[in-house]
């Protein structure tokens, strides 16, 4: 995969375990587009799985710049 055709990533997913919730981000490079981001990101955090006691909750994914991904990872 050639460096110039990834795209970056920003996640924010929300987790729920009982009655605590907590929020959580997730940075990443990939060729796909956004589409292909969201589903990596679902399949990652098992966003609409079947577990009664974790529920995880896709908050946003947007595509950031490169040197907005590496801000973001060296700073979050």
């Amino acid at each position: 995969m050639n460096s110039k055709d990834l795209k970056y990533y920003f996640a924010q997913i929300l987790i729920r375990i009982g009655e605590y919730e907590t929020y959580t981000t997730y940075y990443f490079r990939t060729s796909g587009g956004i589409e292909s981001a969201e589903r990596e990101v679902k399949e990652l955090y098992d966003v609409g799985g079947d577990d009664d006691e974790r529920v995880a909750e896709l908050v946003s994914v947007c595509e950031v710049s490169p040197e907005e991904y590496e801000v973001l990872r060296k700073y979050t």
